[in-house]
């Protein structure tokens, strides 16, 4: 049996996974941290930042779900293989290396500022007492598993349980928070009738989109609720990072003073109306003035001031005409450029209607009107025990075939898309992963129903999941109005199978006579949360925390690659990373105050495209079959043509020694070149700000390396070795910062099409004449 046979053998036959729930307490006790180790190699650095570590230690306070812990077990040694960001977080809180902050809280916002040890003893207890899920994978039955193929195993298991995370965006997050709000309701109905005024906040205030329609008035609702508070929020409070804090507590308070349907419906009409009245009395592409002019409108209308915007057409289209650059920055998110476009619109209706914005613009009372609407630590101690239940006693999974699970779905009594759920997100690659799963037996992440008191079973977590299976099988299910629907990728053919390529490009109906039982019987873990028991729990909250996943790894990252290329390689890439990266960089290392790295391993990821580059051209000496060049306003840019070759060929190097010795090869070329760039053209004087001073062709103050800068750089100096460097050191720095130069177009000259095209003419032949080609028919190129 060959590496690639045994490698499927196991997952089929010698792969168990069981799964059990620890308090945190136990799990952070000496003897299990003498057993975890949670950063292996093939693991990303510790990237959560503060309100990412708030929100997920809120999560444990609370009780709710929170995804589990994935370990690998070998001998006696527990391997984090997926959850290193959950598990340090963990760690990091009960050690006292977090701080709470008030940014991560949704619910227990009185906890700002507070460390582990600094909570109350009740709250501590809850927390360390909190169970938690984990899921222990081992490979039985096989007493001689050599050390690489056990590795290839668990880098396995991470990427199934990483490549599927698709977090929740900001729209999404709101539409479960404000499931049940009347408003949000009002506004949503308002938007699918009314077209006008969908396209007049698609195209005034959110400047279009490519998102589908139902997304886009996620977008639009969530603007309007904005606007029904904006008038309580100081502009200098709203240009600063609290701006969603203040607008969040607001809200909430505005609409608990709404007394019935009639109150609701008047002020969102009043404001439908102040919207579109806006938008029709001047055109401009400019959001931020829309956005500035609807402020002052709404601040008159609560104030009683009479202002007519129609007769005002000619002024309102002069002032705004002379001060264009006052709304149109690339910085438009600034503070300094909020406040000031902002106090332009108050001073120009000040001088129409007389009256003064000042108290809009700045208010020293802002922060004695809200406290009374901020959270107390007996507001905290309510929250908690509402949710102790849940907490002490979490439900255990019940396992259930998929073909049981496809009968719930048929019925009426299980919805896979609650109101609160996003659209169908998976893609084909994903969904073929999770079927792959499901035909090796790999046991998928639980499905999370709540079980409402009239016994419809909502899913909470699980619906890209499902639809994925009901896909492939070409099932329909019930929508919630009843109807009968089928998934984006109804009957979809398998893409991408890394352990059974053999039915790459087969739909259900192709394996159906081979793989029926085993699809239909493959158990799904199910946890249910009845409503009838736990009468205080919020589905919409659960569905938040459970896909609110902060930082997923991306594909064709070295977050990714990390996880699925060969040891050696991935140990050789990080060694030349952190050799040289006090000064050869693209993103300035991060490390925290423990001395952890907590950057997404952007070096990595540039030492290996730089190497992919020199391995590439080395086949082929075509710039252009690896590198694109494109035209961008006044520039153009220059990057990867598909950074997915990579992935390709990394993930294959260990199958295919010859070639990962030639990368390798070329690896030691990527360091040879970063040394003779420090040696030679740098001339010893090694430091960021040297190098910074050769990319920095436009001398800008504020420069910030891209990777552009980098790819130009190896295209010129992959040829020339060290003695033809040495020797025309001056005129190889003249080349690397002229065709910088030209690639920033610091000359701001006219581009097109041919001047692309004889910039990378000029490219190859600067790459030639080192290696002694004639360049004297290019010299005119681009001068």
């Amino acid at each position: 049996m060959n590496s690639i046979e045994l490698f499927q053998d196991i997952f089929k036959r010698n792969l168990k996974m069981s799964a059990t729930t620890v308090s945190i307490a136990t799990l952070l006790s000496d003897r299990y941290l003498r057993r975890i180790k949670y950063d292996p190699y093939y693991q990303r650095n510790y990237v959560w930042e503060n309100d990412k570590q708030t929100f997920f230690i809120e999560s444990v306070i609370l009780g709710t779900e929170i995804p589990p812990i994935i370990f690998y077990k070998s001998g006696l040694e527990l391997e984090v293989v997926d959850g290193r960001q959950r598990f340090e977080t963990l760690k990091r809180f009960v050690d006292n290396d977090i701080t709470l902050k008030s940014k991560g809280l949704l619910e227990l916002k009185a906890l700002d500022k507070k460390t582990f040890s600094s909570l109350n003893d009740d709250i501590k207890r809850a927390f360390v007492n909190t169970k938690i899920r984990i899921f222990v994978f081992e490979v039985v039955g096989v007493p001689d598993l050599d050390s690489q193929m056990e590795d290839r195993i668990k880098k396995e298991i991470f990427r199934r349980y990483n490549s599927g995370i698709t977090p929740l965006k900001q729209y999404e997050v709101d539409n479960a928070k404000y499931d049940d709000d009347d408003v949000t309701e009002y506004f949503k109905n308002s938007l699918f009738k009314d077209d006008c005024l969908f396209n007049i906040i698609d195209e005034c205030y959110l400047t279009g989109s490519s998102k589908q329609k139902a997304d886009r008035i996620l977008d639009m609702v969530a603007f309007l609720r904005q606007m029904l508070v904006i008038n309580r929020i100081p502009i200098t409070r709203l240009a600063g990072s609290r701006k969603s804090f203040y607008t969040d507590i607001l809200y909430d308070d505005y609409v608990t003073n709404l007394q019935d349907e009639n109150d609701i419906k008047e002020a969102c009409e009043t404001l439908i109306q102040q919207v579109k009245s806006v938008s029709s009395v001047y055109e401009t592409s400019i959001r931020t003035i829309y956005e500035c002019l609807l402020w002052g409108v709404i601040i008159l209308g609560k104030e009683g001031v009479s202002f007519d915007l129609d007769s005002s057409k000619s002024v309102l289209k002069e002032h705004y005409d002379n001060s264009v650059m006052i709304y149109q920055t690339e910085s438009d998110h600034y503070y300094g450029n909020i406040v000031n476009r902002y106090s332009d619109t108050a001073e120009f209706l000040k001088h129409i209607t007389g009256f003064d914005f000042k108290n809009y613009l700045r208010s020293s009372v802002f922060r004695t009107q809200i406290k009374p609407l901020l959270q107390t630590d007996h507001d905290v101690d309510i929250t908690i025990e509402k949710l102790s239940s849940l907490r002490i006693n979490k439900p255990s999974p019940a396992s259930k075939p998929i073909d049981q699970i496809l009968s719930d779905v048929a019925s009426n009594y299980y919805q896979i898309r609650p109101s609160y759920q996003r659209q169908e997100k998976i893609n084909v690659k994903k969904a073929s992963s999770i079927i792959e799963s499901i035909l090796l037996g790999i046991k998928l992440p639980p499905i999370f129903v709540y079980v409402r008191k009239d016994g419809v079973r909502e899913v909470v977590d699980g619906q890209q999941r499902l639809l994925s299976i009901l896909g492939f099988l070409g099932r329909p299910y019930k929508d919630e109005d009843g109807n009968e629907r089928y998934s984006l990728n109804d009957r979809f053919q398998l893409q991408d199978l890394r352990i059974l390529p053999k039915y790459n490009g087969k739909r259900y109906t192709d394996i159906i006579k081979e793989e029926e039982d085993t699809i239909l019987d493959f158990d799904i873990d199910e946890i249910e949360i009845q409503e009838d028991v736990n009468p205080e729990f919020e589905p919409t909250d659960l569905f938040i925390r459970l896909n609110n996943k902060p930082y997923p790894i991306s594909v064709n990252t070295f977050e990714m690659w990390n996880s699925i290329a060969d040891k050696d390689v991935i140990t050789r890439i990080k060694e030349v990373t952190a050799k040289y990266n006090s000064w050869f960089y693209s993103v300035a290392p991060l490390v925290d105050k423990l001395g952890t790295r907590r950057d997404r391993m952007q070096n990595e990821e540039l030492i290996t495209i730089l190497t992919y580059i020199t391995y590439s051209l080395s086949k082929s000496d075509d710039v252009t079959k690896v590198l694109g060049f494109y035209l961008r306003l006044n520039k153009f840019t220059c990057r990867l043509k598909t950074k997915s070759y990579i992935s390709i060929l990394i993930e294959n190097l260990s199958d295919r020694p010859a070639e990962k010795e030639s990368f390798l090869y070329h690896l030691n070329e990527t360091e040879r070149i970063i040394n003779s760039i420090g040696s030679i053209l740098l001339e010893n004087d090694i430091s960021k700000e040297s190098f910074n001073d050769l990319l920095n062709v436009k001398k800008s103050p504020n420069f910030s390396r891209s990777n552009q800068d980098f790819y130009i750089l190896w295209i010129i100096l992959r040829k020339i070795n060290d003695s033809v460097m040495t020797e025309r050191k001056e005129e190889v720095k003249n080349d690397i910062q002229k065709m910088l130069s030209l690639l920033k177009n610091v000359e701001e000259k006219e581009l097109d099409e041919k001047y692309v095209q004889e910039y990378i003419d000029l490219l190859k032949a600067i790459t030639d004449k080192y290696n002694g080609d004639n360049i004297n028919s290019l010299k005119g190129i681009l001068n």
